[in-house]
């Protein structure tokens, strides 16, 4: 069954505040272009909410079709044909909500109309949104903009017709009535049994929760009834414990014992007494025999110290003899060049005053030679200040740039201004003998322009009104304004025209650069002079020549100070050589003094050395007599103390007191850890013969049997009930695999079918559908390629291409179907956008395709109808 929209008018829907329609839509391929923004999408959205939205909904959606900012009812008319009857639908949302839809079996209105067109076109209510799902099958085969690359995945109505028009094919009946019935019956079912997720509920879960207490009744009680057989037992045990530790402490071996460790620690602290005795006695003698071995060493070095400190002394004063007469011999020559010294210093202060007294007389003559010279640019500076005078009484001053530019302009405006009075303004020209009066004057005879309104009084009351066209107002007061800024800037600045203030500027500029430069002269005829104190400038050099008179300097002649400056030179070089002649005499004879101090320093220090080394052997002296005799003596004694500290410590060592005291203390500590044993042997025994007696009266026998049987009881009707919800659930999961069969089974000719489209544009490749038929990917070359890995036209080739699979099959079904593709094939290269061009106009054969594009160029050979989006 085909459905062919002929027409769609819109009012008041978003954009369209206007009246909108697109007429002449035709069967077969139609093509709207236009460019962006120009009201598409809004039209195909339109047209979707005519059809598939309530018009007494309210929702957001609906909300939206109003335009921006107006308070209006959005309403669409729909004109169309399904298998030939035509039909005609008007909607209206929101503000006097109505519908109304004629057909051959007449007109009907709100919800009657909203029911027929529920059966004409199969699909189911909408919510918050347009749901691709519920709007049957022209919610798959409408594509709205941006939504070209998502693959056609059909909801469960189309599903559902897909398996009717399948059922020859694959003898199963997908969604009939009595598998629903089946299957729902199951689900409730199973949903008394098992949640979704297929946990326990109702009874069974109650069961389990039964089962859960009695077991955990039944450990308890057999673990009351562990706890008091393991309490006879732990009894049995403690008692044995107890009989075995009081047999250990009764032992009469351990007392034994204990006394012959007391008497082997009194031998050893004897034993260890004597070689601390020992000790002592040796460390007294080897201290003894090392002191008087130190004492030998001792006088030894000082008897070689003694000899090396007279030898020392004996070479000191022989040395202190031979430098005296050298400090003789180098006084002598200090004297003689102190004299010399002298001599140079007294001829080098009379070269100096020769030399000051020159260098005075050539100052005088070098200043008078200076003013001599100032005298000649003072001339020279009157001369040019004369000049600079002449200049300043020239004629003229310096008007600025734009006081220029600013009349320039103004006379061109007034220019400006005066042709367009000459040219817009009405020539009037009297003929008469008597005068008329214009404005209470007399009309002058012959021709005058007309710029400004004029009354004319022609006289018995009758008044004729003349009035120039309105731009003659404005070019007026514009000529009127550029001529008195133009003549306010003449009398600024005291000329009578343009020309002449130009030429007073000139002029004025031209003296200004001569005065510059006479002033460039001025400043270089008077530079400063050092010598006369004077600085730079005019007035300057006027100051220092007031009043003063000329002064040639006579005829007397400069001395000749270089000269001079030679013999001072000459003098201080000779007083230089006697000043280091005279310093070196002084320093060899500092250098001879402070050797032979050095030297008396040495002979008192080795006279020191020897006399404190005798004193030091006198002082031993004493200490040293019969010293042979006493060393002997000494390490005789150290033998003896030796030969009694091995035996000591031999003894010592054969009676080890810590190790007794050690094993003394075990014996005692395994003594009172025995005792506070047995005491708690006699508490715990206690303890539990109490607690066994408590215990047996609580009847943990019968409560372990009682147990027991309530577990069992609980567990047979868990058994039972999960062998129902197990049974349900296995037939709900065999319904579900029969229908995932079924879904199988259908998968193929769907695929076969969308094959022969898609083979066009990718020849040796296979589509890939999954259970829901949605299309997952295709097979090329022995390879499965899912969708999201492929190229973004591809993608786009094949959502339009199993479109038309389903379209083809649902239309031989009997279903309603048209293809609406809103900006498609976007991703195309041009080879696959011409191929996908021809399949959609073979499809058009069978169905009307409606394409809604702004790539004019692209779509330029497509054929079929083409129509336009026009005001109403």
């Amino acid at each position: 069954m085909s459905m062919i929209v002929r027409r769609v008018a819109l009012d008041n829907f978003r954009k369209f505040r206007a009246r909108h329609e697109i007429a002449g839509l035709a069967p077969g391929l139609n093509l709207v272009v236009a460019p962006n923004e120009t009201g598409k999408s809004t039209l195909m959205e339109a047209v979707r909410a005519a059809l598939f939205l309530r018009h007494k909904s309210t929702i957001a959606l609906v909300r939206s079709f109003q335009p921006h900012g107006d308070d209006v009812a959005p309403e669409v008319e729909l004109d169309f044909t399904i298998d030939g009857a035509p039909h005609a639908l008007t909607k209206r949302f929101l503000k006097s909500a109505k519908v109304e839809l004629t057909g051959p079996g007449g007109r009907v209105q709100g919800e009657a109309a909203e029911q027929r067109l529920q059966e004409l076109f199969g699909f189911g209510q909408q919510s918050t949104k347009l749901n691709a799902d519920t709007m049957g099958a022209l919610g798959l085969l409408w594509v709205p903009q941006a939504e070209g690359l998502a693959p056609a995945v059909p909801g469960e109505l189309v599903r559902s017709g897909l398996g009717g028009a399948l059922q020859e094919e694959t003898g199963a009946l997908l969604g009939s009535a009595a598998f629903d019935r089946v299957r729902s019956q199951v689900d409730k079912d199973c949903t008394r049994w098992l949640t979704k997720t297929r946990k326990p509920t109702g009874e069974l879960k109650q069961a389990a929760d039964d089962v859960a207490l009695a077991e955990t009744e039944l450990a308890a009680a057999v673990a009351a009834h562990a706890r008091l057989e393991g309490t006879f037992d732990e009894l049995e045990r403690r008692r044995e414990e107890l009989r075995l530790l009081r047999e250990e402490l009764a032992d009469p071996e351990g007392a034994a014992r204990r006394a012959d460790l007391a008497s082997q620690l009194e031998q050893a602290r004897a034993a260890a007494q004597l070689l601390a005795t020992a000790d002592q006695r040796l460390a007294r003698t080897a201290a003894e025999r090392e002191r008087l071995q130190k004492l030998a060493e001792r006088q030894a070095q000082l008897v070689q110290t003694e000899e090396r400190h007279r030898a020392d002394l004996a070479r000191v004063q022989a040395e202190r003899q031979g430098q005296g007469d050298t400090l003789t011999a180098l006084r002598d020559r200090l004297a003689a060049g102190n004299a010399a010294r002298a001599e140079a210093r007294t001829m080098r202060d009379a070269a100096r005053h020769a030399l000051a007294a020159g260098q005075a007389q050539a100052a005088e003559h070098a200043r008078a030679e200076a003013l001599r010279r100032a005298t000649d640019r003072l001339a020279t500076l009157q001369a040019l200040e004369a000049e600079q005078a002449a200049l300043a009484e020239r004629p003229g001053q310096t008007v600025d740039r734009t006081v220029l530019e600013e009349l320039a302009a103004l006379e061109g405006a007034m220019v400006q201004a005066q042709a367009a009075l000459d040219a817009g303004a009405a020539r009037v020209e009297y003929q008469g003998p008597a005068p008329l009066l214009a404005d209470g004057a007399p009309l002058p005879h012959g021709e005058w322009l007309l710029t400004k309104e004029v009354r004319l009084d022609l006289g018995d009351g009758r008044t004729l009104w003349l009035r120039p066209p309105a731009s003659l107002a404005g070019a007026e007061a514009r000529l009127a304004e550029a001529r008195g800024r133009h003549s306010a800037l003449l009398a600024q600045h005291g000329a009578p025209n343009l020309p002449a203030l130009r030429e007073g500027d000139r002029i004025a500029r031209e003296a200004a650069g001569e005065l510059r430069a006479l002033t460039a002269r001025i400043a270089a005829a008077t530079p400063a002079d050092p010598l006369l104190e004077l600085t730079a400038g005019p007035e300057a050099l006027k100051r220092l020549l007031q009043g003063a008179a000329p002064d040639d300097g006579g005829d007397t002649a400069a001395p000749d100070v270089p000269a001079l400056a030679q013999a001072l030179d000459r003098a201080e070089q000779a007083l230089a050589v006697a000043d280091d002649r005279a310093v070196a005499s002084q320093a060899a004879l500092d250098e001879a003094a402070t050797g032979d101090g050095q030297l008396a320093i040495a002979q008192a220090r080795a006279q020191t050395e020897l006399d404190r080394t005798c004193e030091e052997l006198a002082a031993i002296a004493g200490d040293c007599a019969d010293l042979p005799v006493r060393f002997a003596a000494a390490n005789q004694a150290e033998a003896e103390a030796l030969l009694a500290h091995d035996q000591a410590g031999r003894a010592a060592q054969v009676s080890d007191e810590g190790a007794i005291r050690r094993q003394i203390e075990r014996a005692d500590r395994e003594r009172a850890a025995a005792e506070a044993k047995r005491g708690e042997l006699e508490r715990a025994i206690a303890t539990l013969e109490t607690t066994i007696s408590l215990e047996g009266e609580k009847g943990l026998g019968e409560r372990l049997a009682t147990a027991r049987q309530e577990e069992a009881a609980a567990r047979a009707l868990l058994d039972r009930l999960q062998l129902e919800a197990d049974t349900v659930s296995l037939l709900r999961d065999v319904l579900d695999s029969a229908r995932e069969e079924l879904g199988r089974t259908i998968i193929g000719p769907v695929a076969k079918r969308a094959a022969r489209h898609i083979g066009r544009i990718l020849p040796g490749c296979a589509p890939s559908f999954d259970a829901a038929l949605s299309l997952q990917g295709i097979h090329r070359n022995g390879v499965e390629e899912g969708c999201e890995h492929l190229s973004r036209g591809t993608q786009e080739q094949l959502a339009v291409l199993s479109r038309m699979a389903f379209a083809e099959m649902l239309g031989e079904q009997g279903h309603p179907v048209s293809l609406v593709l809103d900006d498609p094939l976007v991703w195309s290269d041009d080879l696959r956008l011409d191929a996908m061009i021809d399949l959609l106009e073979e499809v058009a054969g069978t169905m009307q395709v409606i394409v809604l594009t702004c790539r004019e160029r692209a779509f330029r050979g497509m054929g079929g109808n083409r129509v336009e989006l026009v005001a109403a």
